[in-house]
């Protein structure tokens, strides 16, 4: 993102890189991906929680299994 947007001019926090490594092979089906998809919530619902995390925490998403796939670039986490 280059500097100089109008976010960074209108949030002056410094920023807190988060990235979720989330494992999607085979052997993280049934109950292990229900686990998963509950921690994320719970991250997420923690993050908005608070202010501060809200207006610092930066999050990418990347799953991995057969592959690799970026599946979120850098971005402020909104409800």
């Amino acid at each position: 993102m280059p500097v100089g947007l109008p976010e960074f001019a209108d949030n002056p926090e410094n920023r807190c890189p988060v990235i979720l490594l989330l494992d999607t092979s085979g052997s993280m089906a049934g109950e292990p991906m229900k686990e998963l998809n509950e921690g994320i919530r719970a991250f997420k619902e923690d993050v908005l929680k608070d202010t501060q995390a809200t207006l610092s925490v930066e999050i990418s998403i990347i799953t991995f299994g057969e592959t690799v796939n970026v599946i979120q670039d850098f971005v402020v986490m909104r409800e």
